[in-house]
């Protein structure tokens, strides 16, 4: 694939830093450098295993998303649920740290907390409900923090959570 790089700058120096993606090629996790353009895969995964959502910690070393499998011999192929990993920023250190508990329940859209010790998650579970859950990214343990909820995002300081409400039915 062929990546071009144009300064958006007054200056024209270009841009500098680090990108997570997720390429349409395959499906693994990308890290493309600036401002050189080189790019080398985070992940090594099977034809069917697929992440999305990549997000930084906030110290640049770790990366949380949403993984899933497609089951093997299925007619119709649908995963049974997505979980929450993190790895190390090279790639290494690749571990789950909520796998889902219930078939068709999917954990999507991490946001990681400003002191990088925990994760916020949109959790869409059988049937429609939704909430965003909070994960200690030690432990794994994770508790409800909004109902009806889902794709949170949280202020650089860590004071305030936004999210879309989703009206009860």
């Amino acid at each position: 694939s062929q990546l071009e790089l144009q300064a958006q700058s007054a200056d024209d120096k270009a841009p500098e830093g680090r990108v997570v993606y997720g390429s349409d090629l395959d499906n693994n996790l990308w890290l493309l450098a600036l401002p050189d353009g080189t790019h080398r895969p985070l992940t090594n995964l099977g034809t069917k295993e697929f992440t999305s959502s990549p997000a930084w910690s906030p110290d640049a070393r770790q990366i949380a998303f949403s993984y899933y499998r497609l089951p093997d011999d299925a007619a119709i192929p649908v995963p049974d649920g997505t979980d929450l990993y993190v790895m190390n920023s090279d790639g290494s250190g690749l571990r789950s740290i909520w796998a889902h508990e219930e078939s068709g329940t999917a954990l999507q859209y991490p946001a990681w907390s400003s002191d990088g010790t925990s994760i916020y998650v949109s959790r869409a579970a059988p049937g429609g409900g939704r909430t965003i859950d909070r994960v200690i990214v030690a432990s794994g343990e994770h508790s409800r923090v909004v109902s009806n909820a889902a794709f949170p995002a949280l202020s650089s300081d860590g004071r305030w959570l936004a999210y879309i409400h989703y009206p009860v039915p």
